[in-house]
């Protein structure tokens, strides 16, 4: 079970960044605690906490690297944001126990949803168009110096405890986490096509400025070693129940082909990833929800769970595409 930060644990940690602990705004709990404040010149800035029995201080320490050295190369993400003392991160005794406070820049612009006016053609060419430029700088990363101390894929804790997580009895779900691990297991590993990647790069973790056509990426928080493609494939997992899918896919891979070329086969593989995701996302959510489940979210374990079963990849059961 995560454990995350009380508003009161953010007001005692913000003055480390010159923050004002009256503006402190609660965003939300997931891997992260995540508070919104005003810094001393009265601009937002990102305050968040990090359980280190989830993300262990080291790898906090690799993941806001990770998007220094890309800020550096050039490429729209926020940046992490030191301290008075000129840290990046520190240990903090909360309410909950020890865990690792940070603060990252507040991205400028807006969080464009469906329906919005913005939720178009131009805007689906910059999602793909900013996420192959994180790969681009990426890539080059590899044959520049020590790596960044992130996991592989492989290794990441959801997936290494996969077998505990997900339910003896849960047999299909069982025989697809073997099936998709093995498939992906097998694929080749070059410096063109795996690396660090953001593992998460979907509309609630980056903001669009219109007047700029820019991207600005953020919470880089499941940044990991994997294939570039599983990073797109993702990003594509999040629109496979819109109903212009299709047009939407056709924007982030158009956009996506402006940095970075796709290799031949790109579908299947895209395929077999978005499988990856679908079971990563169950074993998130078991792991999240192990004690004290609502009925809402043992509504979306069940509707995850059949997907799961349906192993599906960006075609979807007509059942999933109505929920």
């Amino acid at each position: 079970m995560i454990k995350f930060a009380k508003i009161e644990d953010a007001e005692r940690e913000v003055v480390k960044w010159q923050g004002d602990p009256s503006s402190i705004q609660h965003l939300g709990d997931r891997g992260n605690s995540v508070f919104s404040f005003l810094n001393s010149a009265g601009q937002p800035q990102i305050l968040r906490f990090t359980d280190p029995d989830f993300r262990s201080y080291d790898e906090v320490a690799a993941e806001l690297g990770f998007v220094s050295r890309l800020k550096a190369a050039d490429v729209s993400v926020a940046r992490a944001l030191p301290d008075r003392d000129g840290q990046l991160l520190s240990r903090s005794r909360c309410s909950s126990g020890e865990l690792i406070c940070s603060s990252i820049e507040f991205a400028q612009g807006l969080e464009v949803q469906i329906g919005s006016s913005h939720w178009n053609v131009e805007f689906f060419h910059e999602w793909g168009r900013n996420l192959a430029q994180i790969h681009r700088a990426s890539s080059l990363f590899n044959s520049e110096g020590p790596p960044e101390k992130r996991w592989q894929w492989d290794e990441e804790i959801l997936i290494a405890r996969a077998e505990h997580l997900i339910p003896v009895d849960d047999t299909k779900s069982r025989e697809e986490f073997r099936e998709v691990l093995d498939r992906c297991r097998s694929l080749p590993r070059e410096t063109s096509n795996f690396g660090l990647i953001h593992a998460d790069h979907a509309p609630q973790n980056f903001r669009y400025e219109p007047n700029q056509s820019r991207v600005t990426a953020f919470d880089f928080g499941n940044c990991c070693y994997h294939w570039f493609l599983s990073d797109l494939a993702i990003s594509l997992s999040t629109i496979r129940r819109k109903e212009n899918r299709e047009v939407i896919k056709d924007g982030i891979l158009d956009g996506y082909s402006t940095v970075r070329t796709l290799p031949n086969g790109y579908e299947d593989l895209l395929d077999l990833f978005i499988r990856l995701r679908v079971v990563y996302v169950y074993l998130s959510r078991l792991h999240l929800w192990a004690v004290d489940r609502t009925s809402e979210q043992q509504a979306e374990l069940v509707a995850l769970k059949s997907l799961v079963h349906a192993k599906a990849g960006w075609n979807l059961p007509d059942q999933a595409r109505e929920t």
